[in-house]
């Protein structure tokens, strides 16, 4: 059954996604990377009570979302995951 992802909810969504990229971002630069985006996405989804996107919907976003950094590696900053993670959100099932 779809939520109603209005109001509240999608702040509360904004708010949780900034503060799991905060704790993922253990060297503090910014970014984060797949390996990270993947475990903490599922967990606040998971923190609703919702099911979570599966992984390779979660890294078909990701990609849509991260940027190529000097040293190769694809990384996503904290606004870029933020709206990865409202977009999630709207699709979101009980």
């Amino acid at each position: 059954m779809p939520l109603d992802v209005e109001g509240d909810f999608m702040g509360t969504v904004r708010k949780d996604a900034k503060k799991m990229f905060m704790v993922a971002d253990i060297d503090k630069t910014g970014n984060i990377s797949l390996n990270d985006v993947l475990p903490i996405t599922r967990q606040i989804f998971y923190s609703y009570g919702l099911a979570a996107p599966e992984d390779e919907v979660i890294e078909l976003r990701f990609r849509a979302y991260a940027h190529l950094q000097e040293n190769d590696a694809v990384m996503i900053d904290e606004q870029r995951y933020v709206e990865l993670c409202e977009e999630l959100a709207k699709t979101a099932t009980r």
